[in-house]
């Protein structure tokens, strides 16, 4: 995808750090790293990466955290859309969970 067409931007956090995209932006790709802050943005290394971009739709205020442990997938409840994330290391740095989904409800301002 182009950047321009998009608005994209890349944002880190550490571990056990909630990483968000800014307010009408969506999360389309993600980096979690392991013991090691193996995300890269430029020549910086992150225990987590997200890339957010604009979106035509509208956010809601309901917004949910989605928890997981170790090798287990996190996904959204129908209708949401992931807006940001928290990964940690050996440990469980997010909220006592090795990481978690930041989900928000979304509409379509365009559909009747």
């Amino acid at each position: 995808h182009s950047e321009s067409t998009w608005e994209c931007e890349t944002l880190g956090g550490d571990y056990g750090e909630d990483v968000k995209c800014p307010q009408g932006k969506v999360l389309i790709s993600n980096c979690g790293s392991g013991t090691f802050k193996d995300c890269k943005i430029g020549g910086a290394s992150y225990a987590t990466v997200i890339e957010c971009c604009k979106t035509r739709l509208e956010p809601d205020v309901t917004c949910q955290w989605v928890n997981a442990g170790f090798g287990k997938y996190i996904e959204c409840p129908d209708y949401y859309v992931a807006t940001g994330m928290c990964s940690s290391g050996a440990k469980s740095d997010c909220a006592g969970n090795s990481h978690k989904l930041k989900c928000c409800r979304f509409w379509d301002a365009n559909s009747s």
